[in-house]
């Protein structure tokens, strides 16, 4: 039997148990609020579920689609449905026993002949899942207690179905970059925002779109900078966060002899990222009713517009509140990432410091969300902890988890798509050669690529992990004109890497080894080192966030 014919073969196996624990918690009626909610995660599941099979194993493009795949995607879909399989698998024992013979039904559906001998409690010639429930409203009347009557066996299952879940749609996320194929037909919240971002990293803005004509009041004039300020048109004012993006020397020079037509063709990289953020609605993809250990959004601030100001050498990016009131950022300022662990690793400082369980919520959800960028084909290119904007997660209009701190990444560089011609322009700032890959510091000795990004998020990871800034890490290099480029890579291995153990955990050490390190004669394939970035970076980093 070849791989397809065994996927599809667990796929049809996958299905039936699905319909069989589903009709038992569907006919169960003492489930209090709190479990219904489990219910409706696991009929979402199952939603999500016959989707993916009728793309994959009914649908036109399903073999096709399976073996355009390398061998390492192919092996990793089989094992995505390999461990669902495996969680299910003593729900098909119990059926078992009273009489449902799963396992029988499965090969005769992959057969795409009529099932009739897994349930004959009634008239054949009804649909499987019809039958299905019949028999189990019979069951349940002779008095049969299922072990998914119990509110912690359910728990537990909708955990794991749901990991299993996110896990197939990353692979399928993948798979379909490999296939350029549109995933949309399965009608995915997760799956059709990254196919949207995708879309848009491939497509160029019209004419039509420009800067906003609006004003904002904003004093700061560093770049980087960010806090909340009123938008405001003729009849229309909103608040927003602002991000000051300061023009660039070439850019300043058009400026000021004002030749306008180069100008506005050195700000066309800019009006394209402008483009890319209004396109990604982050927020959108965001799944309300649960946190982040299981929904793995893309933590981002939805684009509003930006303006261009000649006049103060700058552009002002615009995003939505993500906070539904004003008890944050009221008074005009905002938080980062940086901000917060500066503030709170000062001695003079009177702050506890963050939780070591929200240390690793933080880590594990920029990581997911680096994961998901790269995903629709996106790069950052300035990824550091004053990247990332951080809300309580009291005051945000889509509440995960009450007692949690929520990264939402903003900064971006100007090239968005990874094939993106990449700036070679030097970097002398000290602070921010420590965020850079190596081959990126100073002035560049390489195209940007995924593995850039990866080094950057492993340098954040460092400053999560000792709960200090890079500045702090490195004051005494902070003063110096040049580092050596293996500067971090030697601190870390004769330092840090023995620090990190002591607060986080050896696992967590690994996670670091893994973005700050070139791992030579690995295959470069681009969705390969993502497969190998979900494995050993965000799952790992996703088992400790119970903490």
């Amino acid at each position: 039997m070849d791989v397809f014919s065994t996927v599809c073969n667990s796929i049809h196996l996958i299905h039936v148990t699905f319909i069989f624990v589903r009709g038992v918690i569907d006919d169960y009626k003492n489930y209090d609020t709190e479990t219904q909610q489990l219910k409706s995660k696991i009929s979402h599941e199952l939603v999500f579920f016959e989707q993916f099979q009728e793309f994959f194993v009914k649908g036109t493009l399903g073999a096709a689609f399976f073996e355009k795949q390398p061998q390492y995607v192919q092996e990793d879909c089989t094992r995505c449905l390999s461990t669902l399989d495996d969680t299910l698998a003593k729900y098909r024992e119990q059926a078992r026993k009273h009489g449902i013979d799963l396992l029988l039904h499965s090969a005769t559906a992959g057969a795409q002949q009529p099932a009739t001998q897994s349930v004959t409690s009634s008239d054949p010639s009804l649909g499987f899942r019809t039958r299905m429930k019949q028999k189990i409203i019979e069951l349940n009347k002779q008095g049969i207690k299922w072990s998914l009557h119990d509110k912690k066996e359910l728990e537990k299952l909708t955990k794991l179905v749901r990991a299993c879940m996110k896990r197939l749609r990353e692979t399928m996320n993948l798979m379909a970059m490999i296939a350029q194929v549109d995933l949309s037909m399965l009608h995915d919240k997760a799956l059709e925002e990254t196919a949207k971002r995708r879309a848009a990293a491939n497509s160029s803005p019209g004419p039509e779109f420009q800067p906003m004509v609006g004003s904002i009041d904003v004093a700061v004039f560093d770049s980087g900078k960010f806090g909340v300020a009123e938008y405001s048109e003729v009849s229309f004012a909103k608040q927003v966060i602002y991000e000051v993006r300061k023009y660039d020397t070439l850019q300043e020079k058009a400026a000021e002899s004002n030749d306008t037509h180069l100008l506005c063709a050195l700000l066309e990289p800019v009006r394209k990222l402008a483009w890319w953020l209004k396109a990604a609605r982050f927020q959108e993809g965001i799944d309300v009713s649960d946190d982040l250990g299981s929904v793995g959004p893309t933590l981002g601030l939805d684009f509003f517009g930006y303006l261009d100001q000649p006049d103060n050498l700058r552009t002002i990016f615009m995003y939505e509140l993500p906070f539904s009131d004003h008890s944050d950022g009221s008074d005009g300022s905002i938080t980062t990432l940086h901000d917060l662990i500066d503030r709170q690793s000062s001695n003079e400082a009177q702050v506890a410091r963050l939780s070591l369980g929200n240390r690793f919520y933080i880590a594990h959800a920029v990581a997911v969300t680096l994961l998901n960028i790269h995903s629709s084909s996106w790069v950052h290119k300035n990824i550091r902890s004053s990247s990332f904007v951080v809300q309580k997660q009291k005051n945000l209009k889509f509440p995960l988890r009450q007692d949690r701190l929520i990264p939402f990444i903003t900064n971006w560089e100007v090239a968005r798509p990874e094939g993106d011609p990449s700036l070679f322009a030097e970097e002398d700032s000290i602070a921010a050669n420590f965020y850079r890959h190596p081959d990126r510091q100073g002035r560049p000795t390489q195209f940007f690529n995924y593995k850039h990004d990866f080094y950057s998020l492993g340098v954040v990871l460092i400053e999560i992990g000792l709960w200090s800034t890079v500045e702090k890490l490195f004051k005494q290099q902070m003063t110096l004109k040049l580092v050596a480029r293996g500067h971090l890579r030697e601190w870390w291995r004769s330092k840090g890497r023995s620090q990190t153990i002591a607060t986080m955990g050896e696992a967590y050490v690994e996670v670091v080894d893994f973005c700050i390190f070139d791992r030579p004669g690995l295959r470069t394939a681009k969705e390969e080192r993502l497969l190998e970035f979900r494995n050993k970076v965000v799952n790992v980093l996703s088992q400790a966030i119970v903490l």
